[in-house]
C-alpha cells in the first residue's frame, strides 16, 4: 500500500513536469498537494492509514493524469490501448473513482478531436473512440467474470459492484449535508475556469497540450467531487481538493509565461491567481511550520519499522496464538476488535470462511444476520473471538455451539464447533 501511494505521487510529479515550465511553481504545485490533499488529512485523522483513499480512490486519478501527459507528448498507439485496458480495470478495481477516471479519459479523447477543421472526421473519430473503448471494457468485464468463475465455480454477482452506492448515495447513509457557502465554492469554480479555458480553446483552434491537461483536470475534479458531496466534512474536502490545486499551478505558470511574453491579461484572471496563491502558501506555511516536527517524527517511525524490533503487544501476541493453533492457508472465522481482522488474516495467512464483509465494512443489517446464521450451522472451521469486542447476538450463539479450546494471555480465545450440538 505504501508503495502504490508513493507511485501514485510520483505520477502527480511526473503529470506536473510534463505540464508545467517554471520549476518554482511545479514544486509549489507539488508541495501544495502533499500538504493539502496528505498531511493535512492525515494529522486530522491522527496518521490513521486510510486505505479506502489512499491508494484505493487515489491511484488510478493519478495513473490518468500520469499517462496522459505522455500520451498527449506523443500519440503512441500502444500507450493507447493499455490505457484503455487500464481504466477498464479501474472500473472493476474500484467503482467510485474508476467510473469517473474511465469516462474523464473517454472525454479527453473526444475532446481532442474537436480541433480538427473536418465536422465529417470529428464525428467519424469521437464514435472510433467510444466504440474502441466500449468493446474493451466489455472485454475486460467479459475476461474478469471468466477468471472468477474458474477460481470459485461462480460468475460475480455484478449487482453487488454498486451495493455500497446504493447504500450511501440513495439510502443516505453516513452522509452530510453540503454548506451553500464554503470554500468548495472556490475549488469549483477553479474547474469552472477550466472548463471555460477548455471550450475557448476549442472555439479558437488552440490546440495546445496544456488546454487538454486543464480540461482533462476540470472533468476528473467534478467527477471527484462527488467524494464530497456525498460526505460533507472539511476534511474529505481537502482529500478531494488536489485536482483544483493542480489546475492552480497550471494557471500560475500559464500566468507567468504570458506576463514574460508581454501579454495582455484579464484582470480577473489575475484577482483569482493571487486569490488562490496566498490561500495555498500561507495555509502550507502555516501548516509545516506547526506541524513539521510531528511530520518528522511520523516518517521516522515509519522507516523504523523496517528494521526495530518492537516489543510484544497484545496484537502481536494474538497473532502468534492463532499461528501456533493453525496451518497457513486454511479457513478460519476471526472476531475481534474492529478493523483488525483484516490485519490478522494479513499476517496468519488465513481465509474467511464466511461470504461477508470484514469488521470495516460491515454495515448494513443483513450482512451481520448472514454472520449470526454462519456462526449457527457451519462446523468444519477454526473459531478465535476476543470476547470483549463481540456483539451480544454472536456471544449467545456462541455460547450455545462452541466449546473454548484455548486461551491467549490477551484475551484471545480458540474455539471449535460442540461435538455435543453436532450429536
Amino acid at each position: 500500500m505504501s508503495l502504490l501511494v508513493c507511485f501514485s505521487f510520483l505520477g502527480l510529479l511526473i503529470f506536473l513536469k510534463n505540464t508545467i515550465q517554471n520549476p518554482f511553481i511545479l514544486w509549489l504545485g507539488f508541495g501544495a498537494v502533499i500538504t493539502f490533499n496528505y498531511f493535512l488529512t492525515k494529522i486530522y485523522l491522527y496518521w490513521d492509514i486510510y486505505f479506502q483513499y489512499w491508494p484505493i480512490r487515489f491511484l488510478f486519478p493519478c495513473l490518468v493524469l500520469l499517462i496522459a501527459s505522455l500520451y498527449f507528448k506523443c500519440h503512441n498507439k500502444a500507450l493507447y490501448f493499455l490505457s484503455v485496458i487500464l481504466f477498464s480495470v479501474g472500473i472493476l478495481w474500484n467503482l467510485d473513482s474508476g467510473i469517473v477516471v474511465y469516462i474523464s479519459w473517454v472525454t479527453l479523447l473526444c475532446y481532442d478531436q474537436l480541433f480538427q477543421n473536418d465536422r465529417r472526421l470529428i464525428v467519424k473519430r469521437i464514435l472510433w473512440h467510444l466504440l474502441m473503448n466500449l468493446i474493451i471494457l466489455l472485454l475486460v468485464v467479459a475476461i474478469f467474470s471468466l477468471f472468477i468463475h474458474l477460481r470459485s465455480g461462480n460468475y460475480p454477482d455484478w449487482q453487488t459492484l454498486f451495493k455500497y452506492q446504493k447504500t450511501f448515495y440513495i439510502s443516505g447513509f453516513g452522509m452530510m449535508s453540503m454548506p451553500l457557502f464554503h470554500i468548495w465554492n472556490i475549488i469549483i469554480l477553479m474547474y469552472i475556469v477550466g472548463l471555460f479555458i477548455s471550450i475557448r480553446a476549442v472555439l479558437e483552434k488552440e490546440n495546445t497540450y496544456q488546454d487538454r491537461m486543464i480540461f482533462l483536470l476540470s472533468i476528473l475534479g467534478v467527477g471527484i467531487f462527488s467524494y464530497y458531496q456525498g460526505r460533507s466534512h472539511d476534511v474529505v474536502l481537502t482529500i478531494v481538493a488536489y485536482p483544483a490545486i493542480l489546475l492552480w499551478a497550471i494557471f500560475a505558470d500559464r500566468l507567468l509565461l504570458n506576463w514574460k511574453a508581454g501579454r495582455l491579461l484579464y484582470p480577473g484572471k489575475i484577482y483569482l491567481l493571487v486569490i488562490m496563491s496566498i490561500f495555498i502558501v500561507a495555509l502550507s506555511v502555516l501548516l509545516f511550520s506547526g506541524k513539521s516536527l510531528l511530520i518528522i517524527k511520523q516518517a521516522r517511525r515509519g522507516f523504523d519499522s523496517f528494521t526495530t524490533r518492537y516489543p510484544i503487544t497484545a496484537l502481536k501476541e494474538n497473532i502468534d496464538f492463532i499461528r501456533s493453533n493453525t496451518v497457513f492457508g486454511e479457513k478460519a472465522f476471526i472476531i475481534c476488535e474492529p478493523h483488525f481482522d483484516g490485519i490478522y488474516y494479513g499476517n496468519t495467512g488465513l481465509r474467511n470462511p464466511a461470504n461477508i464483509p470484514g469488521s470495516t465494512e460491515l454495515l448494513l443489517a443483513n450482512d451481520f444476520e448472514k454472520e449470526i446464521l454462519f456462526l449457527s450451522k457451519h462446523n468444519e472451521f477454526k473459531l478465535f473471538v476476543d470476547f470483549a469486542f463481540a456483539p451480544q447476538e454472536l456471544i449467545r450463539v456462541i455460547n450455545e455451539n462452541y466449546t473454548i479450546i484455548g486461551k491467549s494471555q490477551s484475551g484471545m480465545h480458540y474455539l471449535r464447533w460442540n461435538e455435543r450440538t453436532l450429536r
